[in-house]
């Protein structure tokens, strides 16, 4: 049976409705946001490195010595600095760093094996939690 030249235009409209409109999933919008390592000004003070939030919204800080796997975990507020201990810049040795809002975390898990990631800046940040779960 040959189909209808009306069956065959529905089949049609459904597709291209189907490629201009995907479906939606769970996973929505606000849930995966760009990270915010622009708004950070990077810096050495009195033998520590870090950084001044220069973002409107506090952020999450996720920080590793490569050579050691040392990790710090810090909250910044807008203005406010992120240290990194009392290492000098120049001898803290290879280092990387994730900046996300707070209640995000890095697309992909904060470890040296993901460097290759992390350091290029090639990840997002997902929402933590789901406050209706």
């Amino acid at each position: 049976m040959i189909p209808s030249p009306a069956y065959r235009r529905m089949v049609a409209a459904a597709l291209i409705w189907a490629a201009l409109f995907p479906p939606t999933t769970t996973a929505s919008a606000q849930e995966l946001m760009p990270h915010m390592e622009s708004c950070l000004e990077w810096d050495g003070i009195d033998g520590q490195w870090g950084a001044v939030n220069t973002c409107n919204a506090p952020t999450t800080i996720l920080f590793m010595v490569l050579a050691d796997g040392r990790m710090i975990t810090q909250d910044v507020s807008p203005g406010g600095r992120f240290s990194s201990g009392p290492a000098a810049p120049n001898r803290i040795g290879p280092w990387m760093y994730t900046a996300c809002p707070i209640g995000y975390a890095p697309s992909v898990r904060f470890s040296a094996e993901n460097a290759d990631i992390i350091v290029p800046s090639h990840y997002h940040c997902v929402r933590q939690g789901r406050p209706d779960a």
